[in-house]
C-alpha cells in the first residue's frame, strides 16, 4: 500500500521514485515508471547525449520550505481530502447522537418537554445506533495511509508507509502500537469505553430484571453516552497521532488540521460537559413528583466532570493548555462552584479543610526531604535509599488523605461529596506535576516565559526605577554561577533581573538559572510561577545538575542568614560571608564566579525581629519564624526606592575536582574582595555615597 506524499525536488530519498505531477501515470512496475519519467524529461529538452538525458529538468515547481523555515503564506493548500471530511463528520455526528441521547433521558422525567414522545422512540434508537457504530467506523481510518493534512502542490513522491498487504491484522496492530505510545493509549482507553457503552446496552435489552443496575433504567443512562462519546473523541485522537509520522510537510502546527480538529473535539467535550451540568442542575430544581429522578443530578454531574477531564488531559488545544497550568489554587472555586446544597458554614468548613490537606502534604514533602538530606549529608551518600520507608511513608500518609475523604462521603452518602471528589480529583493530578523532580532538572521550564516580554516585570521594574550596570560583556556560549548579594528580606530583584529589554540589551542570549529556597518549590502557584522560569531549588543536588548541563546559575549566597542581617535606613549593605558551598562547586567544575551587587536591596522590606528564635529555626527547619515581611504603610508592600544593580566581571577559578579548604578560601578571599572593590567604585555614582559595606 502506498502513501501519496508531496515534497521537495530536490530532496534525495531511498527507494522512491520522483516526476511531475502533469506526468503522472500509475504505473505497476518499476521498468514502466522509469519509462514514463525519460520521456517527460526528454520532451521538455533536446539531450542529444546519454549522460544529459538522466539530467533533471530545469522546469521544476518551487522548493517547499522545510522543518522550521516553513512560511505558510507561501504554500497553496489544497482541498481536505475524504479522510479529513470524514473524522470531522464523525465527531460531529457523534455529538448530535450524544445530545439527542442526552435530551431524551431528560425527558423521562420532564415528560410536557416538547417532541418527548419522538425523542424517546425512534430518535433515542437512532441516537443509539449512532453511538454503537461511530466508534468501529472512526478506528478503521486509522488503517488508511492517507495523510489528512494540508499539503502545497508541487512534485508527487510514493513511499511505502505501510505494512505490506501479507502482513497479517495482529502484526499491524503490534507495530503500531509499538512505534506510537500515544496511539497506544488513545486506542485502549477508547476500546475500554466503548466496551463498557456496549455492556451497559445489552444489560438495557436484557430481562427486566437487570434494569434496576445503576445507569441502565431508562432516564438514568446518560452515562451511557457519556461513555461512548468520549470513547469516540479519543478514537480520533488516536487517528492524528498519526499524523506526525505520515506528514513530511512539517508545516507549523497552529496551520495543521490536526490540531484544529482535536481543538474542535475539546470545544465538543466542554460544550457537553455543559449540557450535562444544565440537565442536572434544572432536575435537581425541578424534580419528577414520583421522585423517579431522584440519580439523576448525581448521573449527569458525573458525566459533566467525565467530559471536563477529558478535554483538560487531551494533548492538543484548550485541554492541553489548561493541563499546562493547573494548580491546586483551583480547588475553591471549583468547590463553591459545584455546591449548590452545601450552607455557607459547610462551605467555609470544607475550604478550610481542603487547604489543611494540602499543607500537610506540602509539609510531609518538606519532612522527607529534610531527614533524607540530613541522613545522606545532601546527597552525598549514594548507598542512602531516597525511597526508603523512613523518607516515604509520612507522604504516603498524608496522601491517603484525600482518597479515604472521597471514599466516606460516597459511603454515607454525603451532600459534599461531589466537591470533595473534584477537590481529590485536582490534589492527585497536581502531584503528577512533581514527577521528574522539575526542582533539581528544571523539567517544567516554559522557553516562552524566559524569553518573552512581560508587561508585569517591566511594570516591576519601573516601580523601583531599577538600573542595570554591565562590568564586562557574558558569552552567552560559556557558563558563569552569579553570586547576588544581599539577599535583603526577599530578593524581589532576583525575579525581575534577567527577565526586562534592559538585561537582554546588555547580555543577549544570556540566561543564569535561578536558584532559590527549597520551601518556594513545595507551595502552589509559588512553585508554578519560579519553574515556568527556569529556577530551580538551592541544593547541592540541583546546582551540581545545572553546571553538569552546561548552564549558568544565579544564586544567593547569603540566603536567609543574610536575611535575618537585614535593617532598613541604617545606610548599610550587610553581606554575609559565612556559605562556601558555591566557590566549592565553582572550582570543581572551573566555572568562574560573576558578583552582583544591588545597594538598596535591603531598604525594600524588613521583618519583625527575634533574632535567637529566628536563627533557631532557620537552622532547624531552614524557615525563619517568627516571620512577617512588612514595608510600606506596614504591610506587606515592598517600598518604592531606587534600585541599582552592578553586574561584575567573571572571576576566574581554578578547575580542581577536589579542591583543599586553603583553595576554597583563597578563591573566597579574592571573590569579596573584588565585591568591595565594586561597592567603592559604583556607590557615589548610585547615589549611595553615604553607604557602608559590612561583612557579617
Amino acid at each position: 500500500m502506498f502513501t501519496a506524499r508531496i515534497v521537495g525536488p530536490r530532496e534525495p530519498r531511498c527507494n522512491t521514485t520522483t516526476f511531475p505531477v502533469n506526468d503522472f501515470r500509475w504505473q505497476h512496475s518499476m521498468h514502466e515508471l522509469a519509462q514514463v519519467k525519460k520521456s517527460s524529461v526528454a520532451s521538455r529538452r533536446q539531450m542529444p547525449s546519454p549522460r544529459q538525458r538522466h539530467r533533471k529538468p530545469k522546469t521544476l515547481p518551487p522548493p517547499i520550505p522545510r522543518n522550521d523555515d516553513v512560511d505558510p503564506t507561501t504554500i497553496s493548500v489544497d482541498r481536505l481530502n475524504a479522510r479529513s471530511a470524514f473524522l470531522l463528520a464523525m465527531a460531529v455526528t457523534s455529538f448530535a447522537a450524544f445530545t439527542l441521547f442526552t435530551i431524551a433521558e431528560l425527558t423521562h422525567h420532564h415528560p410536557r418537554f416538547l417532541f418527548a414522545d419522538v425523542l424517546q422512540g425512534d430518535t433515542h434508537l437512532t441516537a443509539q445506533w449512532a453511538l454503537l457504530l461511530a466508534v468501529p467506523a472512526t478506528s478503521a481510518a486509522a488503517w488508511f495511509p492517507i495523510s489528512i493534512s494540508h499539503a502545497p502542490r508541487g512534485v508527487l513522491r510514493i513511499t511505502s508507509s505501510m505494512p505490506t498487504p501479507s502482513s497479517s491484522l495482529l502484526m499491524k496492530l503490534a507495530r503500531r502500537y509499538r512505534r506510537n505510545h500515544m496511539f497506544a493509549i488513545y486506542q485502549s482507553v477508547g476500546w475500554t469505553l466503548y466496551a463498557l457503552f456496549v455492556a451497559l446496552q445489552l444489560i438495557c435489552f436484557g430481562s427486566d430484571s437487570v434494569h434496576d443496575l445503576p445507569f441502565s433504567r431508562p432516564g438514568s443512562r446518560s452515562v451511557q453516552a457519556v461513555a461512548a462519546f468520549i470513547a469516540e473523541v479519543l478514537i480520533i485522537s488516536s487517528v492524528l497521532t498519526l499524523e506526525k509520522r505520515r506528514d513530511r510537510n512539517r508545516q507549523r502546527r497552529k496551520d495543521r488540521f490536526v490540531v484544529q480538529l482535536n481543538n474542535f473535539n475539546n470545544m465538543l467535550l466542554l460544550v457537553g460537559a455543559t449540557l450535562l451540568a444544565l440537565a442536572s442542575e434544572y432536575t435537581r430544581m425541578f424534580p419528577h413528583p414520583s421522585g423517579s429522578s431522584v440519580g439523576y443530578p448525581m448521573a449527569t454531574g458525573l458525566g459533566s466532570l467525565a467530559l471536563f477531564v477529558t478535554a483538560l488531559f487531551n494533548t492538543y488545544g484548550l485541554g492541553g493548555l489548561i493541563n499546562n497550568f493547573l494548580i491546586p489554587n483551583v480547588m475553591i472555586f471549583l468547590l463553591f462552584a459545584v455546591t449548590t446544597n452545601l450552607s455557607r458554614y459547610d462551605v467555609a468548613l470544607y475550604s478550610f479543610l481542603a487547604w489543611a490537606v494540602e499543607a500537610a502534604m506540602m509539609t510531609s514533602r518538606s519532612i522527607s526531604t529534610i531527614l533524607y538530606l540530613k541522613d545522606s549529608h545532601n546527597g552525598l551518600r549514594k548507598e542512602i535509599n531516597r525511597w526508603h520507608v523512613k523518607y516515604a511513608l509520612p507522604h504516603i500518609v498524608t496522601g491517603c488523605i484525600p482518597a479515604v475523604a472521597t471514599y466516606r462521603h460516597y459511603i454515607y452518602d454525603m451532600e459534599a461529596f461531589v466537591p470533595v471528589l473534584i477537590v481529590s480529583i485536582v490534589v492527585y493530578c497536581y502531584e503528577l506535576t512533581f514527577f521528574g523532580n522539575p526542582q533539581e532538572t528544571g523539567c517544567r521550564e516554559r522557553a516562552s516565559w524566559v524569553n518573552g516580554h512581560s508587561f508585569l516585570i517591566e511594570t516591576t521594574k519601573r516601580y523601583f526605577n531599577g538600573n542595570i550596570i554591565r562590568m564586562a560583556p557574558l558569552d552567552p556560549k560559556k557558563q558563569y554561577i552569579l553570586g547576588f548579594h544581599p539577599h535583603g528580606i526577599t530578593p524581589i530583584s532576583v525575579m525581575w533581573l534577567q527577565f526586562n529589554a534592559q538585561w537582554r540589551t546588555l547580555f543577549p542570549n544570556f540566561y543564569a538559572h535561578i536558584l532559590t529556597a527549597g520551601i518556594m518549590h513545595k507551595l502552589p502557584l509559588s512553585r508554578d510561577l519560579l519553574q515556568f522560569l527556569g529556577s530551580r531549588e538551592v541544593s547541592r543536588q540541583a546546582f551540581t545538575y545545572t553546571l553538569q548541563e552546561k548552564e549558568s546559575v544565579l544564586v544567593v549566597p547569603g540566603g536567609q542568614a543574610e536575611m535575618l542581617e537585614q535593617q532598613s535606613g541604617k545606610n548599610e549593605v550587610r553581606v554575609y560571608t559565612h556559605h562556601k558551598g558555591f566557590i566549592r562547586l565553582a572550582i570543581q567544575h572551573g566555572v568562574p564566579l560573576v558578583p552582583v551587587l544591588s545597594f538598596n536591596e535591603g531598604e525594600m522590606l524588613d521583618t519583625i525581629r527575634a533574632p535567637m528564635l529566628q536563627r533557631w529555626s532557620v537552622k532547624k527547619f531552614a524557615i525563619p519564624f517568627p516571620f512577617f515581611p512588612y514595608g510600606r504603610g506596614l504591610l506587606p508592600i515592598p517600598r518604592k526606592v531606587h534600585m541599582p544593580i552592578v553586574i561584575g566581571e567573571p572571576l576566574q577559578v581554578p578547575h580542581i575536582a577536589k579542591p583543599t579548604q586553603k583553595d576554597i578560601d583563597k578563591v573566597h578571599s579574592k571573590y569579596f574582595a573584588v565585591l568591595e572593590q565594586m561597592f567603592e567604585r559604583y556607590k557615589d555614582e548610585v547615589g549611595c555615597g553615604s553607604y557602608k559595606l559590612v561583612f557579617v
